[in-house]
């Protein structure tokens, strides 16, 4: 499985944590996720004399065979301030396939040394695959420099787990100083994650469309975390307003259409129009109350702003998502 960070004082974060095992020990609160592939790129080190598959040990258990099976380590990034140099590397072990070619490895930790002495081990737990499920798939980490000066640079960790399925993404982030090591749990979206100067945003899926997902980087003590960014959020009387991105629709058929002028009064306008496949609609803003409750969003349980045929109103639910030109999926 893969766990999912810490949750703020002020705000419990969209992304799902959670720590309990299941085969392959890869389980997600929103649902199971696979992580794609296993590591393509970077440096091999302590790289054994390697076998194909686990053929050499035909009369142990297979999960007795872990500590005989070939394990090497992968260079991901190095960085370096006056004084000291970092290093951060993935901890592979093989599949039992061609280990030959780079998809016979499966990542199985995140290690990181400054000037050569062995510092932090990372999410052994939550890579843990069993040798059985080794052979049917394997784990991967991209990593990418997000910004750097003289005092400290952040790195984003992708994980991916073959096979898995779209839409969803997992991520830790590592900032390095000359005197500090920062580490993030493993952080889980439905949608993305945006690279931002300041650390990263979301993308999220509401089942229908994508809403903007402001997180903010909490740099306290040796831990970072992310938690919502609600000072970038507009706000209406129950909650925050999300902005929806690509909302352009169109009906798919002539039918009729009621508007709410301002759902959150004690006495809001309704208006009833007819809509058509040549109108355009454009939805602008989601309602919620919810960004602090961690759970999915559904879009059809929460109040949409949209405009069309020259007007500008709120719908609610599957019934006008479906007549303004939104199909779920996901």
């Amino acid at each position: 499985m893969f766990s999912i960070g810490k949750r703020s004082e002020q705000m419990e974060r969209t992304i799902t944590f959670i720590r309990s095992a299941r085969k392959a020990n890869w389980l997600l609160l929103a649902g199971p996720i696979w992580l794609a592939g296993c590591l393509g790129s970077g440096k091999d080190v302590n790289q054994p004399e390697l076998h194909s598959g686990f053929d050499a040990m035909p009369s142990l258990p297979i999960e007795a065979q872990r500590d005989t099976v070939p394990r090497k380590r992968s260079l991901l990034e190095e960085a370096s301030f006056e004084n000291t140099s970092y290093a951060i590397y993935a901890d592979l072990i093989s599949r039992g396939r061609d280990t030959s070619k780079a998809y016979g490895w499966s990542v199985e930790g995140i290690s990181i040394e400054r000037d050569g002495e062995l510092q932090l081990s990372l999410y052994q737990k939550e890579f843990f695959v069993s040798v059985q499920d080794l052979l049917e798939g394997g784990s991967e980490v991209h990593s990418e420099r997000l910004d750097s000066d003289s005092s400290r640079i952040l790195f984003r960790l992708d994980c991916e787990y073959s096979p898995s399925a779209p839409g969803q993404e997992v991520i830790a982030l590592v900032q390095l100083r000359p005197d500090q090591i920062q580490t993030s749990d493993l952080f889980h979206i439905e949608g993305r994650f945006e690279n931002r100067p300041w650390g990263v945003d979301g993308i999220r899926w509401t089942g229908f469309f994508a809403v903007e997902w402001p997180y903010r980087l909490n740099e306290s003590g040796k831990d970072l975390t992310l938690s919502v960014d609600t000072s970038r959020l507009q706000r209406h009387v129950q909650g925050q307003l999300l902005r929806i991105l690509d909302g352009n629709r169109r009906p798919p058929t002539s039918s009729l259409l009621e508007l709410v002028d301002n759902p959150f009064a004690s006495a809001p306008t309704v208006t009833s129009l007819t809509i058509h496949p040549e109108d355009s609609v454009k939805m602008i803003h989601m309602a919620t109350d919810g960004v602090g409750s961690g759970r999915f969003l559904d879009a059809q349980n929460h109040w949409i702003q949209i405009e069309v045929a020259g007007q500008t109103g709120w719908v609610k639910g599957m019934d006008d998502l479906l007549k303004i030109g939104c199909q779920p999926s996901g």
